[in-house]
């Protein structure tokens, strides 16, 4: 197997069904996220294929998303990364449930996700995102 192919450390991907959430955080995180770049994906499909484009560092998602849940988005992102040797992202999950078994095992087997309960501040999205990124 060759190389992994890395992540760009300066980009961001933002997945949540309501547009009203992905433009607020883009506008206030902009500012306290200097030299990043946000894309945004309106569901788990476009959020799989925004990474396969850009490969994004940190993903931020929404687990209840139409097309395709947060959940799926996120193990369709664990296939390409294993399948075409890419580093895999940290994930940000946000809900306003509970998480699955399933999820909390991840959760708690890789450190490197975390689930946000909503309602969330931007300010906590923004620092879990800093603390991804190392900056």
């Amino acid at each position: 197997m060759g190389n992994t192919i890395e992540l760009n450390k300066r980009l961001i991907l933002i997945a949540d069904d309501e547009k009203e959430i992905c433009d607020l955080f883009v506008n206030i995180s902009s500012a306290k996220l200097q030299g990043c770049k946000i894309d945004m994906a309106v569901n788990g499909l476009e959020a799989v294929h925004s990474f396969e484009d850009g490969h994004h560092a940190v993903i931020v998602m929404d687990l209840h998303m139409p097309v395709m849940d947060g959940f799926a988005a996120f193990r369709k992102i664990q296939s390409l990364c294993s399948e075409k040797n890419i580093e895999m992202p940290c994930v940000i999950f946000f809900t306003g449930f509970m998480p699955s078994k399933e999820l909390q095992a991840i959760l708690d087997a890789s450190p490197q996700h975390t689930l946000l309960k909503k309602p969330i501040g931007i300010q906590k999205v923004v620092e879990e995102i800093k603390a991804r990124l190392h900056i």
